[in-house]
């Protein structure tokens, strides 16, 4: 994973120097990642641990970014040596993948000298939202599908690493990815595993379309789907 610190906003930044030049910087914070109730929304399916592992290993401030940093004219040098040095040395407690959470419950903790606390805000609830959204609604639409075969085609939509997606709807009990890197991802996690891949075909400007549709299924044997999709 490519390291992530500087995606943060401003605002973190300017609280970690107020804390600095208040000399609060040792005091200690906890902080909790959860979400709200909303309409409909009973429960969320939590995902997104793995990728929080990965920033918090890669934290720390390149060269670049303490220049672009000192650009700013917001910080003086001793603050910009702090963030040359800086590392997390706090602790991160996390719901397992794929655990079924609820409102208000804590989906992640974080105990941490409060500078530290507060630069990951941004970070971890991009990674935590993103990667619970993708899970949560492939379990809701595999519930609402009452047992059928759930096919994803998700790859061009998705906002994020497009391999994550794929394994995220995993959690969902998606069966089929129509992502060959979601496919391989999964195959080296499980070897031995028949890769949950899946194609469609291209019909829209091919007449007469069943006839077409004949030619191309004849060449896969038996592993045709036909999947209803429906535009409203």
């Amino acid at each position: 994973m490519r390291n992530l610190t500087m995606m943060t906003d401003l605002y973190q930044l300017t609280m970690m120097y107020g804390y600095y030049k208040e000399g609060m910087k040792e005091n200690e914070a906890v902080f909790d990642l959860f979400f709200r109730p909303k309409e409909a929304i009973e429960y969320a399916v939590m995902a997104g641990i793995e990728s929080v592992i990965d920033y918090i290993n890669q934290l720390h401030f390149d060269p670049e970014d303490l220049d672009y940093l000192r650009s700013l004219n917001l910080f003086d040098e001793d603050f910009i040596s702090y963030l040359a040095g800086f590392s997390f040395t706090g602790d991160i407690y996390g719901m397992p993948e794929g655990t079924i959470v609820f409102p208000y419950e804590p989906l992640l903790r974080i105990k941490a000298p409060i500078m530290e606390a507060q630069l990951v805000e941004t970070a971890l609830l991009t990674l935590i939202n993103h990667q619970t959204l993708i899970a949560t609604k492939a379990s809701r639409i595999c519930y609402a599908a009452q047992g059928d075969t759930v096919l994803e085609f998700g790859l061009r939509l998705n906002i994020g690493v497009i391999v994550e997606a794929g394994h995220l709807e995993r959690f969902g009990e998606l069966f089929e990815t129509g992502g060959g890197a979601g496919g391989a991802a999964y195959v080296q996690q499980q070897p031995g595993a028949y890769p949950p891949v899946s194609a469609a075909f291209d019909l829209l400007f091919h007449q007469p379309v069943i006839t077409d549709f004949g030619h191309k299924a004849s060449k896969y044997n038996e592993n045709v789907k036909i999947a209803e999709n429906i535009v409203k």
